[in-house]
């Protein structure tokens, strides 16, 4: 990726940065241990959330000594940043949920509008309404024009750690940042649990960790670059995907795809997306379907687990969704009541 193509790129300020990498406080520190979710289960270090709130009086002062090191590079993290698949230890936590505070700052500014998941300033729902309300003027107007779906197999594994690092520096992060960053996502070292029975760590070469608080900012970046190199190519958006009806700009945007894939690691389930066709682009379904190598999509689709529809959402494709609440639902009491025994 070329970096010194960044005239269309949104970048970190330099006041913003002094922000992001001053010492760390006491209170945001505090803020964040007193904000983790208590009656979870304990990271593989065996120590839960409520360790960290109930002791804190007692162990702040070696905990502040920790960011202390961190701040100034002294800190080995990679000591720290070890787990099992789904959990990580909770001091590990503690850092990346700090880090993660403080890109709210910035987060609204380098990150484009059309990204609305895991946004604190933005409404997941945006996404949802933009596109159904797409959809119904195409059908409704009779327009032509064709929608790709996009799926992306295993994303948080996939991430390219070097391409990470070059989209930190085109979005104007500091030096600094960036190397507290390399240390948070690299070197970590994880392990299966299978019956109890814990195997053997090894090292992981790629992705952002599922569950870690900076994991969705920081694939929120990666999906961002994919927006601009498409806008680069004139067409729009990120994993919802419109574009005119003209088979030579599909044929340049699946390149621009395969470039997206080859430098970020992601890989582009083809299988799993869908293409759906409006006015004249129906006659040439053959030629869509052949070159993005993916079904004709039906009405409703699903989008963020949402029925998607050209015309009003009829009460029948929501029971898929109620069913799905009404199940979480009584887990969630059921939960409640475990609690309450105990």
């Amino acid at each position: 990726m070329n970096e010194s193509h960044i005239e269309d790129i949104q970048q970190v300020s330099l006041e913003e940065n002094q922000s992001l990498t001053t010492k760390f406080s006491e209170k945001e520190v505090k803020d964040e241990i007193f904000g983790m979710k208590t009656n979870k289960a304990p990271g593989p270090d065996g120590f839960p959330a409520e360790f960290y709130q109930n002791f804190w009086g007692l162990i702040k002062k070696d905990i502040l000594a920790m960011f202390d090191e961190f701040h100034s590079g002294c800190l080995p993290l990679h000591n720290l940043n070890f787990g099992t698949i789904t959990l990580l230890p909770k001091a590990k936590e503690v850092f990346t949920k700090v880090l993660a505070n403080r890109t709210n700052a910035v987060a609204n500014k380098i990150v484009s509008p059309s990204q609305t998941a895991f946004m604190s300033s933005r409404n997941i729902l945006e996404g949802v309404v933009i596109l159904h309300e797409t959809l119904y003027e195409l059908r409704k107007k009779k327009l032509c024009g064709v929608v790709l779906k996009l799926d992306f197999e295993k994303a948080y594994d996939k991430v390219d750690l070097d391409f990470l690092q070059q989209t930190l520096r085109v979005k104007g992060f500091s030096n600094t940042w960036c190397d507290w960053i390399k240390k948070v996502v690299s070197k970590g070292n994880v392990n299966v649990k299978v019956n109890d029975d814990l195997g053997y760590y090894f090292q992981t070469k790629k992705g952002v960790r599922q569950g870690d608080p900076l994991s969705p900012f920081l694939f929120n970046l990666i999906a961002d670059m994919l927006a601009t190199l498409i806008s680069r190519g004139k067409a729009h958006d990120d994993t919802i995907l419109f574009l005119e009806h003209d088979l030579a700009e599909a044929v340049n945007l699946k390149l621009v795809l395969s470039v997206f894939e080859q430098l970020s690691g992601l890989k582009i389930n083809f299988h799993k997306s869908e293409v759906l066709l409006f006015g004249e682009a129906k006659s040439y379904k053959k030629e869509y379907v052949q070159l993005f190598g993916c079904k004709e999509g039906v009405f409703p689709f699903k989008y963020l687990g949402i029925p998607m529809h050209h015309r009003k959402i009829q009460n029948k494709d929501w029971v898929e969704i109620e069913e799905r609440f009404q199940k979480n639902w009584e887990a969630g009491k059921a939960s409640c009541s475990l609690l309450e025994v105990d």
